[in-house]
């Protein structure tokens, strides 16, 4: 069986070693680019929100609780 889509990969075969994958050299998370604006993006995709002025984020209070009308 060849697997096309992915190139170096052997099936082991009679105890054939298989490939790895190659490990990805990762910044530290206080270098990374992406890690401070990740939540923002995600909160933006969510209904209801919107950033404050002082561009802080501001959860909306979804559905208030109203106080139950007393029949009487």
């Amino acid at each position: 069986m060849r697997l096309a889509p992915y190139p170096g990969y052997r099936p082991a075969d009679g105890g054939e070693p298989v490939a790895r994958a190659r490990r990805v050299k990762r910044r530290p998370r206080e270098q990374s680019a992406e890690w401070p604006i990740f939540p923002e993006a995600m909160l933006r995709i969510c209904p209801g929100y919107r950033p404050a002025d002082g561009g802080e984020p501001v959860a909306r209070a979804g559905a208030l609780r109203r106080p139950r009308e007393q029949s009487g």
